[in-house]
């Protein structure tokens, strides 16, 4: 759902255009150069991310890496009652410049995010001062690494190596919970690392490497997504893409409410139910948002409740106006007292999930 809508074919949706990605590129300078490093408390998402000694082993020694750590896989913070509690994700442009746009999120909403998500652009550092303001209001940043410039044979080759080690020690050293999710929505047509744009074999080969060069590194406190966009007509094979359960902790699915008659089942339903069938990692819906024409106070509270019902470990809202066609709608929940109305409803009524 990130750039490139201009690729897409009409049935499947893609909010970020090329704009939001040059943008965000500045955005991310901006943010360098302006300020240093800052410290931070311990995450609620403490546990050092790994996987279980599975099926998963086979297939890091097939290919030809490091199989993972013995230790135990990221979990998702936990409720005062000790349950299990649903995460609430949200993604602000601009925020690695301006928190105070994510504050302003969690005051309309009535609850502090628990994931801050951040495009990152190829070749510049981890935002430490970001992911350090972000985790002193206890939220976990969700780092999108898309390879625009950087080719699949490149990482497989290990061209990219001295950038991937350097932007792992940043992580390493940086010492909290980070999401990290590499060359995302590859089943999707829209990114050179996408499908008919790029192997598929390629795309597996270049996650791995990448993973096995950050826990070379040491940086265990990554907790690696697995981002797919919805199955649509003409979408490639969500199996064909899977690294296998060595190399991911959480799966994201990115869906939006679109039509009128979209629905939690209708959106997520395939796509969940095929992921299933080859994983029982947890799943993230990594990105999502309902529009005006959808109906936001049929759509929102349909949204959660189908997160409950599929038992997700929460959802990332995308709340960014954009005014460009039915499928770049204006999706911000601020000034529109409906749907704020709709999602402080909705949010009051999540439920844990065990």
């Amino acid at each position: 759902m990130k750039a490139s809508a201009r690729h897409r074919a009409p049935e499947p949706f893609q909010p970020h255009g090329l704009f939001l990605r040059t943008l965000t590129f500045v955005a991310v300078v901006l943010a360098i150069a302006a300020c240093g490093r800052s410290g931070g408390h311990p995450l609620a998402l403490e546990q050092h991310s790994a996987t279980p000694a599975d099926t998963a082993r086979h297939a890091a020694h097939r290919a030809g890496t490091h199989p993972p750590s013995s230790q135990q896989p990221a979990t998702p913070r936990t409720s005062r009652t000790g349950k299990t509690k649903m995460l609430l994700g949200v993604f602000e442009y601009g925020a690695e410049v301006a928190y105070r746009r994510v504050e302003k999120f969690a005051a309309t909403v009535g609850r502090q995010p628990d994931i801050v998500v951040s495009f990152g652009v190829w070749g510049a550092p981890f935002d430490t001062r970001f992911a350090s303001i972000a985790h002193a209001h206890g939220t976990t940043v969700l780092i999108q690494m898309e390879p625009t410039n950087a080719s699949l044979a490149s990482i497989i080759a290990g061209k990219q190596d001295k950038y991937l080690r350097s932007y792992a020690a940043e992580i390493q050293r940086f010492g909290h919970r980070v999401i990290l999710s590499f060359a995302p929505e590859p089943n999707g047509p829209w990114y050179p690392w996408g499908w008919t744009r790029s192997s598929p074999a390629s795309w597996r080969a270049a996650w791995r490497h990448v993973v096995t060069l950050f826990r070379k590194r040491k940086a265990n406190n990554v907790t690696w997504l697995w981002t797919v966009d919805r199955k649509f007509t003409g979408s490639g094979p969500l199996p064909a893409y899977w690294p296998g359960a060595a190399y991911v902790d959480w799966v994201g699915i990115d869906a939006y409410y679109v039509h009128r008659g979209d629905t939690f089942d209708k959106i997520f339903g395939p796509t969940l139910a095929e992921v299933r069938r080859f994983t029982t990692r947890p799943v993230l819906i990594s990105e999502t948002a309902a529009g005006q024409i959808a109906g936001r106070a049929r759509a929102i509270p349909d949204l959660f409740a189908g997160s409950v019902r599929a038992d997700m470990l929460g959802l990332v809202w995308f709340d960014m106006n954009q005014h460009r066609n039915i499928y770049h709608q204006n999706w911000r929940l601020e000034g529109h007292p409906a749907a704020i109305a709709a999602f402080r409803r909705a949010l009051a009524s999540w439920k844990p999930r065990n």
